[in-house]
């Protein structure tokens, strides 16, 4: 809903509930997860995605997510999760002397991204050969 005249707009708040497929990091025990979600521009864009790593922190005995962090994920060929090569990491200038360098993947399954709405010449920065065809 968009905000009424005068109205300074702030987060929307959502409970997720989420199963937890395989934990990377941490010590929580369980299987499913519910953590609370704040997001300046509505539904969480992580939603958009069947799978995805979440970076969730435990704060006052509750479980938050850390705002906008969030990875799709995608099963490789050797049974692992992966990302997809993401162009923003690389470029930000926090990132400018990382040593870790992406690798090309072969996932089980086609990874396919809409780039609808994308003009030519961002497509392909953002999206850059030979992680994407």
């Amino acid at each position: 809903m968009p905000p009424k005249e005068g109205e300074i707009p702030f987060d929307s708040q959502f409970l997720a509930t989420y199963r937890i497929i395989d934990p990377y990091r941490g010590t929580y025990q369980g299987n499913e997860i519910k953590f609370t979600v704040f997001d300046h521009y509505g539904r969480p864009p992580f939603a958009n995605y069947e799978r995805v790593l979440l970076y969730v922190v435990k704060h006052d005995g509750r479980y938050y997510h850390s705002k906008y962090q969030f990875t799709p994920v995608y099963k490789t060929k050797s049974g692992k999760w992966a990302g997809a090569y993401a162009a923003y990491d690389y470029a930000h200038s926090y990132n400018k002397n990382t040593k870790i360098k992406p690798v090309k993947i072969e996932f089980s399954e086609p990874v396919v991204i809409d780039i609808t709405g994308y003009e030519k010449e961002h497509a392909i920065d953002w999206f850059p050969e030979p992680y994407y065809k």
